[in-house]
């Protein structure tokens, strides 16, 4: 059995023996890896997307948290909701997500699957959305609330029936629900070969006081005590000494203390009527109506005088009669300036936006003493809440997040270098279970972690400049083989 634990909001520096002495104990018994990333945007959706189909959302569709595909809505939607994502589905050929999922491959080859996740219906849901289909197991607390709690149906009804539904996404109460059913159902009773466990806590409590406070701090050791219980399950049952523990998390945090005018820039273009704002966070994407090259210059270009704004990323190549056409293996993007979104794997040209801007962000600490400030796209009532946090840039500590593995399968008391992400998982559980690996999976199989024939993988730094006028931008990025890793990017100093 492999479990894999998705812990949401999850920053490698808040793993401590005083804060989290289970996962504590596992990162120094197995192998850890220095250099893991989030997929960019880092949020939640994205991830979920990348971790079931080990795949980038160029590939996988899931752009952002909040994306634009017309035929959806006029407006830009929230992914949180499952429903919009099946209705996704309906107007995408019958598929949320166009790329095999690892659950479909698992599937065909005999191997149960579960997806289980006491966050947003939305974020579940994308680990597993052929689910409703046949394929596997997927269980959240409120897919419908107080009737529906799992895909298939009997599965569903014996949950019903044993712990009743909680609502999922609201924090400790929907972790401790849906780790009970782990622990006293999924585990005994269906016995997967493959879990993938989503805890969305310490997500919320950072969110809304901050990385480090003693809200956070609570939800971190809740979080942790339900790994040592779900430790100590697999004892029970003697399942420990084979059952493999992957850790890793959909994004890090930044603190959020200050917002970026983004419409004073966007109404100096004079076509803000022509632009959609779809925002993440600590990044944004524009949607700009018939892809108007002219409209994207006046954009970026005015955006690249705007405060507080970083980092801007258009297509390699510039949009004509309204189509978008993606160029892979191209750094810099059409517009002077602009890095591509080719670059971080987002020129998608039917979901995908026509230019993504990032903000600025610091190493400066929080009132809790935790590195990584960031400037946010906000409105005047957003300013000054206590606590505010988040994610979705790339500043480093979002981008970068834990990865761990733990059990027979691995390395023992091991520390890696090498570049991983979240995308990578797919194709190494994969080939963990000696299930080929599909031709659409991007990740690459983190052989380095096994405990038969890991070996250190070599890596490269390289960094991209892009310049226009008096604007200057740089990212960060690592290369190990064919793969590319985004660490951050910035203004230059």
């Amino acid at each position: 059995m492999v479990i894999v634990l998705v812990i949401d909001g999850l920053r490698p520096d808040v793993i401590r023996s005083d804060i989290m002495p289970n996962l504590s104990r596992l990162k120094e018994e197995g192998v850890w890896f220095e250099n893991a990333h989030s997929v960019f945007p880092t949020v939640t959706r994205v991830n979920s997307a990348s971790i079931s189909t080990g795949t980038g959302p160029a590939e996988h569709g899931i752009v952002s948290n909040t994306m634009l595909v017309e035929a959806v809505s006029p407006k830009p939607f929230d992914t949180a909701n499952y429903m919009n994502l099946v209705k996704l589905a309906e107007v995408s050929g019958g598929r949320t997500l166009p790329v095999r999922t690892m659950a479909e491959s698992l599937a065909a080859a005999g191997i149960r699957f579960v997806a289980i996740s006491s966050g947003s219906t939305g974020g579940a849901f994308l680990m597993n959305p052929q689910a409703p289909s046949g394929t596997g197991v997927l269980i959240n607390g409120s897919l419908v609330e107080g009737s529906r709690v799992a895909f298939p149906d009997q599965v569903n009804q014996e949950i019903l029936k044993k712990f009743g539904w909680e609502k999922s996404d609201v924090g400790i109460p929907s972790v401790l629900w849906t780790e009970r059913v782990l622990r006293d159902y999924v585990v005994p009773t269906l016995r997967p070969g493959v879990i993938v466990d989503w805890m969305t806590e310490p997500d919320g409590s950072q969110h809304q006081f901050g990385v480090g406070s003693p809200q956070s701090l609570a939800a971190l050791k809740t979080t942790d005590e339900q790994i040592g219980l779900l430790l100590a399950k697999l004892r029970q049952l003697g399942l420990e000494r084979t059952t493999d523990v992957v850790v890793t998390a959909d994004h890090g945090f930044g603190a959020e203390p200050d917002p970026v005018d983004l419409n004073g820039g966007l109404q100096a273009t004079g076509h803000v009527s022509d632009i959609i704002v779809a925002s993440n966070g600590a990044s944004v994407l524009l949607y700009v109506k018939n892809h108007s090259a002219d409209v994207i210059r006046a954009a970026a270009t005015q955006l690249e005088k705007a405060e507080g704004v970083d980092l801007l990323f258009t297509t390699a190549a510039a949009p004509a009669n309204g189509t978008v056409q993606c160029r892979p293996a191209q750094d810099l993007g059409w517009v002077p300036g602009t890095f591509s979104l080719e670059l971080i794997h987002e020129c998608n040209p039917s979901r995908g936006a026509d230019i993504i801007a990032t903000f600025q962000w610091s190493s400066e600490k929080n009132p809790f003493g935790f590195p990584g400030m960031q400037k946010i796209a906000s409105t005047n009532a957003q300013r000054g809440v206590p606590g505010r946090s988040g994610h979705g840039g790339l500043n480093p500590f979002m981008v970068h997040t834990p990865m761990l593995f733990w059990g027979p399968d691995f390395r023992r008391q091991a520390t890696s270098a090498a570049p991983v992400a979240n995308y990578d998982l797919a194709p190494t559980l994969l080939e963990l279970e000696g299930v080929a690996v599909p031709d659409t999976m991007r990740g690459r199989v983190i052989r380095e972690a096994f405990a038969k024939g890991g070996t250190e993988l070599e890596s490269r730094a390289r960094s991209v400049t892009a310049r226009a006028g008096s604007y200057c931008g740089t990212i960060q990025l690592t290369q190990v083989g064919d793969r590319t890793y985004v660490d951050f990017g910035q203004r230059c100093p």
